[in-house]
C-alpha cells in the first residue's frame, strides 16, 4: 500500500512538473508625467495625481510598489505608471475606453482631464504621455482663515498689545491646529503641511542673524563703538553740529555692516552720556541717529531685515546691493542732514576749547578699549567676513555661509563660553521670523498673495514706471502702519509675479523698488522699524521719552525726501536698462 502510494504521488509530482504554467496575459507599460502651475505658472506641490480608467480608479506603480495616487514634486512634476494588457491599449487608442487623471490639492480648484488618444507615443518599453495642468485657487475656509489670521498678526503687531514674537507664534501655530484637525475631516479646512510650512521657513535669513548676533556680542565686549564715539567727538572739535554729523555719518556705516538694531543699541548709550555732560537734550542726536541708522541698513545686504528677505528670495549678492543701492543711499544721508539741519540746527552750539578738552578727557577715562587681543580677533575674523560677503555671489554660496564660518571661528579662536554666547542671541526675534516665514507661506498656499499681485498687476497695467512707483511707495507707507518684516514676506511673492510679467522687469528692478520701500519707509513712524522702537525704549529708561507724534513730525519729511530721491534713482535705473 505504501508503494502504491508513493507510485501515485511521483506519476502526480511528474506531471506537474513537466506542466507547463498558466501564463498571464503580456502587459505594455504606460508611463504618464506632465507638470502641474498655478495660474501665475508657479509650480504646485504635493498635489494629489490619480489615474482613472472608464471612470474606475486605477492602482499605479510607484517604484517597485503599488498605490492609489502619487504626489507632484516641489518643481510641479509628477510621474506614474501603469500596466496595461494590449487589448486595453487598443480600446484606449480607437477611443471605445477612457484614460482620465485626476489631480487635487486643497484650495485648489480640483482637475479631471482626459489623456488624448493621440498623445500615447511607443516607446522601447511601452507607451509615453504627458499631460500639464493649471490648477486656480479656489476661496474656500482655508483661504479665509488664512487671511483673517494674516491681518490680525499685523494689527497686533503694530498695536504692541502683545509681543510680536508671542503673535507670529499664535498665528502659525493657529494654522497648523486647523490644518491637521479640522483640515483632517474636511480638506477645505485644510491650510498647509508641516512640511511645507518648514519649507516656507528662509534658514538662510535665520542662520545669518543667528551669526552676527554672536559676533556683535564677542565684539562688543571690547568696547569698539564706544571708543569710536569718543573719538568722533574729539574729531568735532567740541561743536556740537559737526559732533552730531559724526554721529549720523556713524550709524549710517556702521548699519551697512551691522543690524540697524544692533547699531543704535550700541549707539544710543554713549549718545545720551555725551549729551547729558554737555547738558543737552539727547533727542535731536537720537532721531537723526535712528534715521541714519535705517538709512545706512538700505544700502547692503546685511544692514537691515528687509534687505535680507529681499536679497535671499531674489539671489543677490552683497556687491548687488552696493552697486544697486549704496549710491542712492548717500543722497539719502546728504538729505538727511539738510533736514537735520533744519530741524535742529540752532540747538546746538560750539563748546568752549577749555570745556571741551575737559569733556573728552573724561568720556576718553570712560570708554578705553577693554580688550585689545580681543578686538584684534575680532577684526581680523570680521574683515575675512565681509571679503567673503564681497565675493560670494563667484563661489554660488548663500550669504549665511560667511557669517557661520566667521562665527564659528570667533568662537573657537577667542575660546568663548559658548552657552553664555547662545544666551545672548536675540532667540525672540529669531523665533518671531520663522513663525512669521509660515504664515506668510500659509495665505501664499490659499492664494491670497496671488490674488494681490493680480491686482497690483492690474493697477500696473504692463507699465514698468508704474509697476516702480506703486511697488515703491505702497511699500513705504505701508511700512510706516506695520512692522516692515511681515510686510516684506508677504511683498516678495508679488514683486516676483510682476517681474515675470509687466515687461522690461525682468531685470529685478522691482526688487529694489521694494527694498527701498521698505527701508526707507521704516524712518516714517515708530512702529515702522525694529530699530525704533529699541531707541524709544532706551530714550524713555533715560527720561526722554518720544511720543508718536513727534516721531510722525520729524520721520515723516525724512521718509518723503528720501522716497523722492529713490524714486529718480529707480526711473534712472530703468531707463538706462
Amino acid at each position: 500500500m505504501r508503494r502504491l502510494v508513493l507510485g501515485l504521488l511521483a506519476i502526480l509530482a511528474s506531471i506537474l512538473w513537466v506542466a507547463p504554467a498558466a501564463s498571464s496575459p503580456p502587459t505594455i507599460p504606460l508611463t504618464i508625467s506632465g507638470y502641474i502651475v498655478d495660474q501665475h505658472r508657479e509650480p504646485v506641490a504635493e498635489a494629489t495625481v490619480r489615474l482613472f480608467l472608464n471612470g474606475q480608479p486605477q492602482e499605479i506603480k510607484i517604484g517597485e510598489k503599488q498605490a492609489e495616487a502619487t504626489r507632484s514634486l516641489s518643481d510641479g512634476s509628477y510621474h506614474l505608471s501603469l500596466p496595461l494588457a494590449q487589448a486595453e491599449v487598443e480600446a484606449i487608442q480607437r477611443g471605445e475606453s477612457r484614460l482620465e487623471i485626476e489631480v487635487l490639492k486643497p484650495t485648489y480648484v480640483t482637475l479631471r482631464q482626459t489623456v488624448p488618444a493621440a498623445s500615447l507615443a511607443a516607446g522601447s518599453d511601452g507607451l509615453y504621455a504627458s499631460l500639464d495642468f493649471t490648477l486656480a485657487h479656489i476661496r474656500n475656509a482655508a483661504f479665509w482663515i488664512a487671511t483673517i489670521v494674516l491681518i490680525a498678526t499685523y494689527v497686533l503687531i503694530s498695536t504692541e498689545k502683545l509681543h510680536r514674537t508671542v503673535v507670529a507664534l499664535l498665528g502659525a501655530a493657529f494654522l497648523l491646529f486647523v490644518t491637521y484637525t479640522l483640515g483632517t475631516f474636511n480638506q477645505d479646512f485644510f491650510i498647509l503641511s508641516f512640511a511645507k510650512a518648514i519649507h516656507y521657513i528662509d534658514f538662510n535669513v535665520i542662520f545669518l542673524l543667528m551669526a552676527l548676533m554672536i559676533m556683535v556680542t564677542i565684539t562688543a565686549r571690547t568696547g569698539v563703538l564706544q571708543w569710536l564715539a569718543v573719538r568722533a567727538y574729539a574729531l568735532a572739535g567740541g561743536n556740537e553740529w559737526t559732533m552730531a554729523v559724526l554721529f549720523v555719518v556713524a550709524a549710517a556705516v556702521l548699519s551697512a555692516f551691522l543690524p540697524n538694531v544692533t547699531v543704535v543699541i550700541l549707539m544710543v548709550p554713549v549718545t545720551v552720556e555725551i549729551a547729558f555732560i554737555l547738558k543737552i537734550n539727547p533727542l535731536p542726536l537720537l532721531l537723526p541717529e535712528v534715521f541714519a541708522a535705517n538709512l545706512g541698513g538700505t544700502a547692503t545686504l546685511i544692514g537691515d531685515p528687509p534687505n535680507l528677505l529681499v536679497g535671499s528670495f531674489a539671489n543677490f549678492t552683497f556687491v548687488d546691493f552696493l552697486i544697486n543701492m549704496a549710491p542712492a543711499v548717500v543722497l539719502t544721508m546728504v538729505a538727511l542732514i539738510a533736514l537735520m539741519w533744519l530741524f535742529y540746527g540752532r540747538q546746538f552750539r560750539r563748546v568752549p576749547a577749555e570745556e571741551a578738552a575737559a569733556l573728552l578727557a573724561e568720556l576718553k577715562e570712560r570708554h578705553q578699549i577693554a580688550d585689545p587681543a580681543l578686538l584684534r580677533k575680532c577684526l581680523l575674523v570680521g574683515g575675512a567676513v565681509i571679503v567673503l560677503f564681497i565675493v560670494q555671489g563667484f563661489f554660488q554660496m548663500e550669504v549665511s555661509i560667511p557669517a557661520l564660518i566667521g562665527m564659528a571661528v570667533l568662537l573657537a579662536w577667542t575660546r568663548s563660553d559658548i552657552v553664555k554666547e547662545l544666551e545672548a542671541v536675540e532667540w525672540p526675534s529669531l523665533i518671531f521670523f520663522i513663525m512669521l516665514f509660515i504664515v506668510v507661506g500659509a495665505v501664499e498656499e490659499v492664494g491670497l498673495i496671488q490674488a494681490l499681485a493680480d491686482w497690483v498687476n492690474a493697477l500696473a497695467g504692463g507699465s514698468l514706471v508704474v509697476a516702480i512707483l506703486l511697488v515703491l511707495w505702497v511699500s513705504a507707507f505701508a511700512s510706516m502702519l506695520v512692522d516692515n518684516i511681515p510686510f516684506t514676506l508677504t511683498m516678495l511673492p508679488v514683486v516676483a509675479f510682476l517681474t515675470a510679467t509687466v515687461p522690461g522687469a525682468q531685470g529685478k528692478i522691482l526688487y529694489w523698488a521694494l527694498a527701498f520701500g521698505a527701508c526707507l519707509g521704516g524712518n516714517g513712524t515708530i512702529v515702522a522699524a525694529s530699530a525704533n522702537i529699541v531707541a524709544v525704549g532706551l530714550a524713555e529708561r533715560v527720561g526722554y521719552p518720544i511720543t508718536f507724534n513727534e516721531f510722525l513730525k520729524k520721520g515723516l519729511p525724512v521718509t518723503i525726501a528720501t522716497l523722492l530721491i529713490a524714486t529718480v534713482w529707480l526711473l534712472g535705473m530703468a531707463m538706462l536698462r
